[in-house]
């Protein structure tokens, strides 16, 4: 008698993202690769047992902004327990250490939060995400329930920016652009993701919530001066305002100078030409804020060259990785370095991650432009998380 025939496994439920692509999709809700390119997984709503089902009912569900405890019976335990952990551990590690900020966030995301679910589900992401750092061994695979907010939170938050809606959502859309850009630095497993976006080809996730910041604060700035957290906001801001550099400036001024220099004379043989001059004065703006004391003018400053910087740099890095973009972002990382490792929420050092995958995509001749904030990074490593 014959062998008998082995039954067909091949599956045929996984997510329609991946079905598109004609990717095997491994039927997690949402799936993985869903969840690492903030895709809207077609699983999280044909689930019946979806991590977080109640949150789905606060969108229609209009509430009195006097009395926010009206939605909380609608929170699972284990939401109850993130978004604690966000108010009480998280929190303080983003607010650098303005006490301002800080009571403003404890004050307004209680009452605000559970008004916009992509608010709700992008703060219990970026708790989850810093507890599956803090606790990489624990029963709770918080990095998959990290993904399943952050898959939410984006499909709705980018629902959100129309401008019919941005208007009236302007405080929520701000606070869910700002901890956006830390979600994606705390959860990245790939430091090339930093840099580049290889699936689409573009700019890495990051820079899309940190532009959309940029842009709210551009446009709406007037409704969102009413905000308690704005105010607090405001120092850090207002020094985006400052003068161009002294004549005598800081040690790292001939060191922009020298790379400048160096860079159009490789990029253009002996005649030297100036290139991405706007990026280069901005990247001189940026170490002068960072210059101020304390870890919130390091990372505004950070953040805000990923947000101001110009689409032909962005397109020059991620589509075409010019050795000129990859030096300036070299330095960058001199200015991530400056912010306590804890305030991007893993022990992990991200500068040095990025700086090595910087080093492996320049040719020889441009390492040495990078010597700098090379020995920069690495000699002032960051803090161990507390």
């Amino acid at each position: 008698m014959g062998q008998s025939r082995r039954s067909h496994t091949k599956s045929r439920n996984g997510c329609k993202e991946c079905k598109a692509k004609k990717i095997k999709c491994d039927e997690q809700v949402p799936c993985a690769r869903c969840s690492k390119f903030s895709l809207a997984c077609s699983l999280l709503t044909e689930s019946t047992t979806s991590i977080n089902p109640p949150l789905h009912s606060l969108a229609s569900k209009p509430i009195d902004s006097s009395s926010p405890s009206t939605s909380i019976d609608t929170f699972e335990a284990s939401d109850f327990a993130l978004f604690n952990h966000f108010l009480t551990t998280t929190l303080p590690c983003l607010a650098l250490k303005n006490e301002a900020l800080l009571m403003s966030w404890k004050s307004d995301l209680p009452n605000l939060a559970p008004k916009f679910p992509y608010l709700l589900h992008e703060v219990l992401a970026v708790s989850a995400i810093h507890l599956h750092h803090l606790n990489p061994s624990s029963s709770i695979n918080y990095q998959r329930v990290a993904w399943g907010h952050q898959a939410k939170a984006f499909s709705q938050f980018r629902d959100a920016l129309s401008p019919e809606v941005a208007t009236h959502q302007v405080h929520a859309l701000f606070a869910c652009s700002a901890l956006m850009s830390n979600y994606y630095f705390a959860s990245f497993e790939d430091p090339s993701s930093l840099l580049f976006n290889s699936d689409p080809p573009g700019p890495p996730e990051w820079i899309f919530p940190v532009r959309g910041c940029a842009t709210l604060v551009r446009q709406l700035r007037g409704p969102l001066e009413a905000s308690t957290s704005w105010t607090a906001l405001q120092s850090s801001l207002d020094t985006w305002s400052v003068g161009p550099p002294s004549p005598e400036g800081p040690e790292w001024e001939p060191e922009l100078q020298s790379m400048e220099t160096k860079l159009s004379v490789l990029s253009y043989g002996t005649e030297p030409r100036p290139l991405y001059e706007e990026d280069f004065q901005l990247l001189r703006k940026c170490f002068k804020i960072a210059g101020k004391a304390g870890d919130a003018s390091c990372k505004v400053s950070a953040m805000m060259f990923g947000g101001a910087a110009s689409e032909k740099f962005l397109k020059d890095m991620t589509e075409r990785k010019r050795p000129e973009t990859l030096v300036m972002m070299a330095f960058w990382c001199v200015l991530i370095s400056r912010v306590n490792q804890r305030h991007w929420l893993r022990s992990e050092s991200v500068p040095e991650a990025i700086l090595g995958v910087i080093e492996a995509h320049l040719p020889p001749e441009y390492l040495e432009l990078i010597r700098w904030p090379a020995q920069q990074i690495r000699s002032a490593r960051d803090v161990p998380m507390q």
